[in-house]
């Protein structure tokens, strides 16, 4: 499925209403202050009967940012079908309503806010979901099994240790913008922040994270505790990006294999 996102793929940043930003409502301030993925996916899209192309430049769980050179009304119902090859078949398209629109003087290009209004029973379903919850965007998906279907996403992060007083190592089975599943022989006492330390893979930078254990499960002396990343920033946003791109590379080379 990853196959025509991951190119498009740039790095992750907290998005914060600003002075220049087009005007919106205080709810989608809100939601706006919500991590997002920058990105460069070309989609074909519609409004009713007519079709265009636009460029998705970056995306979150609860809308996007579209580039484009059709002329878009504040209410318009999008419609963006999957973006590439690389997307499952059955991945359902998005649809979302202009909430804001932004133009330049040096172009005939204009930038707009999209909310996505898919049906909540559908959403789950569509290409925008499948992909953000391979990337872990929603935190209560940070505890799953699929460390089980994500083995090649094994890392290793360094932390304190309460119970024996030192530093020790634990694996990291799967990681998201929202947070990461650990595998560790100590407690870790639920909502402490713990700071760790990933083992740089393959040269990229070292990253430290604040991470709160949200829930843990035994299975004989290993604890698999699912923590839970809050306030990140620009820094951690941009290095974890990285790490995100890497793994989701590797994971989609082994699939081909």
């Amino acid at each position: 499925m990853l196959s025509g996102l991951i190119s498009g793929f740039k790095n992750f940043f907290a998005s914060k209403a600003s002075g220049s930003a087009p005007p919106e409502s205080a709810g989608y301030k809100e939601r706006r202050k919500l991590v997002r993925l920058r990105c460069a996916y070309e989609v074909k899209a519609n409004i009713g009967e007519k079709k265009f192309k636009a460029t998705i430049v970056d995306i979150g769980v609860e809308g996007l940012k579209l580039r484009t050179g059709q002329q878009l009304k504040i209410g318009d119902k999008v419609v963006l079908a999957p973006p590439g090859q690389g997307v499952a078949v059955q991945a359902l398209p998005v649809e979302g309503k202009v909430v804001w629109i932004k133009t330049t003087d040096r172009s005939y290009a204009r930038h707009a806010g999209l909310v996505f209004t898919t049906k909540k029973e559908d959403r789950a379903k569509t290409w925008v979901s499948m992909f953000l919850k391979e990337l872990g965007f929603n935190p209560r998906m940070v505890y799953t099994k699929r460390r089980f279907i994500r083995a090649d996403c094994f890392l290793d992060a360094r932390y304190q240790a309460k119970q024996v007083g030192r530093e020790v190592t634990g694996r990291v089975y799967n990681l998201g913008i929202g947070g990461m599943l650990l595998e560790t022989n100590y407690d870790l006492p639920l909502e402490e922040a713990t700071e760790m330390e990933f083992i740089p893979p393959e040269g990229l930078p070292v990253l430290r994270v604040l991470a709160y254990p949200v829930q843990v499960k035994k299975e004989g002396v290993v604890r698999l505790v699912g923590l839970e990343f809050r306030e990140l920033t620009q820094r951690q946003l941009d290095v974890l990006g990285q790490y995100l791109k890497l793994l989701l590379k590797k994971s989609f080379k082994d699939q081909e294999a």
